[in-house]
């Protein structure tokens, strides 16, 4: 190792090159570092999706508008909605889990399919349901863009239930998940 210093020592001299040269030689620049901090995302649950009434081997879809396959009387039924409040202008990705079945105090299961147009998300919020921006939330994510002022936009969930035509009686939920990630953009 002493070698090796050595022959650098007689290296610089023989070239002309002082120590004070190579440290002369170094450059600096001063830069700046920014971030912006984004709202942090809320979802506020108006309406669960209810939908109400159902027989034994029939189908019912609920749509956005509340529109049903059939009506049983006193029944309550409403398509879910959901307030996002963020960013204003930001873009958020709104994927759905645990929304394709559920199931009774015995563990009966009943199956929910979604289809294209059974989801839907507008920007802003008062908008209401944007029927030219309905996915389905079984098989794909949506984005939309937070509104430019407010920084809001609202997502609607219909979906059509299954019940099977020996399906237990009995009173059926499910805790479904809608998760809202910005994107990014």
């Amino acid at each position: 190792m002493k070698k090796l210093a050595f022959l650098l020592i007689c290296f610089l001299m023989a070239s002309g090159t002082s120590f004070s040269q190579l440290a002369s030689s170094t450059a600096t620049e001063d830069f700046q570092i920014t971030a912006t901090v984004l709202t942090a995302l809320q979802i506020t649950e108006i309406n669960a999706l209810q939908f109400g009434s159902v027989f034994q081997g029939t189908t019912k879809h609920l749509a956005l508008d509340g529109t049903k396959t059939y009506t049983v009387a006193g029944e309550t039924t409403t398509p879910a909605s959901f307030d996002i409040d963020g960013a204003a202008g930001r873009e958020v990705s709104i994927t759905f889990s645990g929304h394709t079945s559920l199931v009774d105090a015995s563990s009966n299961s009943m199956n929910i399919v979604y289809i294209a147009g059974d989801a839907s998300a507008a920007a802003p919020a008062s908008a209401g349901y944007n029927l030219s921006s309905t996915w389905n939330p079984e098989t794909a994510a949506q984005t939309v863009t937070l509104d430019g002022t407010t920084g809001d936009a609202a997502v609607f969930l219909g979906g059509e239930l299954q019940p099977g035509a020996s399906q237990a009686a009995g009173n059926y939920s499910a805790t479904a998940t809608m998760t809202v990630v910005y994107t990014g953009n």
